[in-house]
């Protein structure tokens, strides 16, 4: 009886497509790395957004519990707070509407009534 030969192994054409397809699977891959919006961009921000808003949550809570018990809020009481509370804040001022700075994460402005800003927010909504 006459053996036919068995296709052992992949064929060019297979090997051709496999080929095209991790080309265009590495692509995308590089794109997003190295591109304007990546990955990891989004993965910086979404770290830089909870820290700002850790030390937004910091700041309220030192705010608050600084308040006398008619409601009032005393600046050095308010100051006195928040450094215990949040670790690395700088006064730029010694008046309300207080602004506090924290190691290059970001800086808030806290009122005289209790509120807390985000510099820009502040700025933004006093149209200064």
């Amino acid at each position: 009886m006459l053996k036919l030969k068995e296709n052992k192994g992949i064929t060019l054409v297979a090997l051709i497509v496999t080929i095209i397809v991790l080309l265009i699977l590495s692509g995308i891959t590089i794109a997003n790395i190295t591109g304007g919006d990546t990955t990891i961009d989004k993965a910086q921000d979404a770290k830089t957004n909870h820290e700002k808003s850790d030390i937004m949550e910091r700041i309220h809570a030192a705010v608050l519990s600084s308040a006398t018990p008619t409601g009032d809020f005393i600046l050095e009481d308010v100051k006195s707070a928040i450094t215990k509370n949040v670790s690395n804040a700088t006064f730029l001022n010694n008046q309300f509407p207080l602004n506090v700075v924290v190691n290059n994460v970001g800086e808030w402005y806290v009122l005289e009534d209790g509120s807390i800003y985000e510099a820009k927010e502040y700025l933004k909504s006093t149209g200064t």
